[in-house]
């Protein structure tokens, strides 16, 4: 008998302590990064640095069965602005998420020469997007030594926060 409870005590310590292994995965273990380009409709290519996490349960409360999935990036190259058609730089941050979360924000910078050209936020509750565009402004500047960096806000009741921060330069393309 004694062999037994022992044998149930010592299964049962297992399982505990091994499902509690299980959920202390690093929040870095979960998140992805990558780096793509594109052509723009003004013919110039725009380079995105993206981020994706999949947010744990904080365990405070009920959450969905599928957990949602965060995506973030920076987005940074030229286009044509108008009234004036002078090709200009831009930063575009966004915060996206899979499911309606209970804050979304980020905000923007664009860099050039390690100054702040320009800069643009957004920040929403109840939704599943923020964006921001930073504009150069109407100065010329050469295509160089300039990048876009954003700084990304993800809270949603049930599951741990992410505060990601996302950067893409330009080097002259």
């Amino acid at each position: 008998m004694k062999k037994r409870v022992l044998l149930g005590t010592l299964a049962l310590t297992f399982m505990f302590s091994a499902s509690a292994f299980a959920t202390e995965v690093s929040e870095k273990d979960s998140e992805s990064v990558k780096s793509y380009s594109y052509t723009n409709e003004d013919n110039f290519i725009v380079k995105v640095q993206e981020k994706t996490f999949t947010p744990l349960s904080d365990g405070s409360g009920i959450t969905l069965a599928a957990s949602p999935d965060w995506t973030c990036s920076t987005k940074l190259g030229k286009a044509f602005k108008f009234p004036v058609p002078q090709a200009q730089l831009f930063s575009t941050g966004e915060t996206k998420s899979s499911f309606v979360a209970s804050k979304l924000g980020v905000v923007t910078r664009l860099y050039h020469n390690g100054g702040i050209l320009a800069t643009a936020s957004d920040t929403q509750s109840n939704t599943n997007l923020a964006a921001a565009t930073a504009w150069q402004g109407t100065m010329i500047l050469p295509s160089y030594d300039a990048y876009g960096y954003s700084n990304h806000t993800f809270e949603s009741k049930g599951y741990s926060s992410w505060y990601p921060e996302t950067r893409e330069d330009y080097n002259g393309w």
